[in-house]
């Protein structure tokens, strides 16, 4: 239905651009009764988008400091999975980081 899709293209803009990741996206998605293939459709995007926004949403919460232990390194994954960010990417970021 072609405001199922709108709805859907619009809820996942608003998302990222409140820093949520496409895990919790997903979730979100799946409790609203939107078919997995119109999810699928409007969250794949490729690993560089969502490492530049999960780059942006730790700097804004963390600053530019980045993780100095593995205390910190913690936190900051904490924070990112909550968000609904892929362990993969947020180990990526991270470790990025920490190089």
């Amino acid at each position: 239905m072609l405001s199922d899709a709108r709805f859907v293209e619009e809820f996942v803009r608003s998302r990222v651009e409140r820093g949520h990741g496409p895990v919790r996206i997903r979730a979100d998605l799946r409790a609203r009764g939107i078919e997995d293939e119109q999810i699928d459709a409007a969250v794949t995007q490729p690993t560089d988008f969502w490492v530049s926004r999960i780059s942006r949403v730790r700097a804004k919460k963390f600053g530019e400091q980045l993780p100095s232990d593995r205390m910190e390194w913690a936190r900051q994954a904490r924070f990112l999975a909550q968000r609904g960010y892929p362990s993969d990417v947020i180990y990526l970021v991270l470790n990025d980081a920490n190089d």
